[in-house]
């Protein structure tokens, strides 16, 4: 009976010792899943944060390529009232006589029109 009570103890103890390794085991991979969870989070928000900062970075290039262009088409037009300003303070100081023997002169291409480079030559003429 004594030696009953002493096998049961150790049986006991022996499976209360395998529950606590059983135990320990599935707590030990629970913190590895866990883990694991935890890297995937923080890598799946970084993934996310990339593709965000990539949609921003285009967005801000595109408003920017936008404000270059919005400058540029400003400084073009600028550009264009001044030249037409002063071909009209040209052309008004000429007579008609003038203005058909210059526009005889200059039409390199005999097309009928003064393209950019031809007016340019008319305009220096005209001075």
């Amino acid at each position: 009976e004594k030696l009953d009570a002493k096998r049961a103890r150790r049986a006991a103890a022996a499976k209360a010792e395998e529950d606590a390794r059983a135990k320990a085991r599935v707590e030990k991979i629970a913190r590895k899943q866990a883990r694991k969870a935890s890297k995937m989070a923080v890598l799946m928000v970084k993934v996310r944060l990339k593709l965000l900062m990539r949609r921003f970075k285009r967005r801000k290039e595109a408003a920017l390529a936008a404000q270059k262009a919005e400058k540029l088409r400003i400084k073009a037009a600028k550009i264009e009232e001044k030249r037409a300003r002063r071909a009209a303070e040209v052309i008004g100081e000429a007579s008609d006589d003038q203005l058909f023997d210059v526009f005889d002169r200059y039409d390199a291409d005999g097309s009928g029109d003064l393209d950019l480079f031809e007016l340019s030559n008319a305009l220096k003429g005209l001075t």
